[in-house]
């Protein structure tokens, strides 16, 4: 639901925005005394409040115009808040999804070293060949400047916090599995094994020798009538004329 939550909550803030706006003006008109001249009625409160969104949204119809100083002071102000509005929405909304993307990819690129969802243990664990020390202090580097920005634009804009992909990955596992809590609790946690336990490195260690000794290992010895394995169909082992 996240996935959802976050845009939507957005468009919801930027409209109540709109809509203080409009009605904090139309309440100030209201106040002067509608002073306001309307073509077809008499001016009220509906009258402000119509006044205020024409002149916030910069429309312009000429339908209701102000006849007093005051009134056309609000009238000014209002216009002025209403160009204000429409480029800080501008430059709001491309900056709340340039920061979401580039967190999520900084996520999607942990996925090949400490798996999905990203666990401290996993990312250790595939760290733990030769030289890898030093492949993972260069890593945890970077994620320490990745958790700094991230800090930074969640608390400069924390609706950030509520943004999460909903879609599936190419693989058919579920993004959501990789929410930016998860990698960040799992570079902190790599770093605190990394640097106050540095012997469990040693102990996940994985020498080449090993894997390869693993993949090179022979073939089993197949039946002749079905082809599989004698262990799985139990019958005996008789080597088959294409392993003899």
């Amino acid at each position: 639901m996240l996935g959802f939550y976050g845009p939507l909550s957005l468009l919801v803030l930027v409209g109540v925005w709109a809509a203080g706006l409009v009605l904090g003006f139309g309440l100030m008109q209201y106040g002067a005394g509608s002073a306001v001249v309307m073509t077809g009625g008499q001016p009220g409160f509906l009258t402000d409040i119509y006044l205020s969104g024409t002149t916030f949204f910069t429309l312009g119809l000429g339908d209701v115009i102000p006849r007093s100083g005051l009134s056309r002071a609000l009238v000014v102000t209002e216009a002025g808040f209403g160009f204000g509005f429409l480029a800080a929405v501008i430059g709001y909304l491309p900056f709340i999804y340039g920061s979401f993307s580039k967190r999520e990819v900084n996520i999607s690129l942990l996925d090949s070293r400490a798996g999905t969802p990203p666990t401290a243990g996993e990312l250790l664990r595939r760290h733990g060949y030769s030289h890898g020390q030093d492949a993972l202090r260069v890593l945890l580097k970077e994620w320490e400047h990745w958790c700094a920005e991230l800090m930074e634009s969640h608390l400069s804009y924390p609706v950030l916090a509520y943004f999460a992909p909903s879609t599936t990955t190419n693989r058919g596992s579920p993004r959501s599995r990789r929410f930016w809590t998860r990698a960040l609790l799992s570079s902190s946690v790599s770093r605190a094994l990394a640097r106050n336990r540095p012997s469990l490195l040693l102990r996940l260690r994985v020498t080449p020798s090993s894997t390869y000794r693993k993949s090179s290992a022979p073939p089993p010895i197949r039946c002749r009538t079905t082809g599989c394995p004698h262990k799985l169909c139990g019958k005996s082992a008789t080597p088959s004329p294409s392993t003899a």
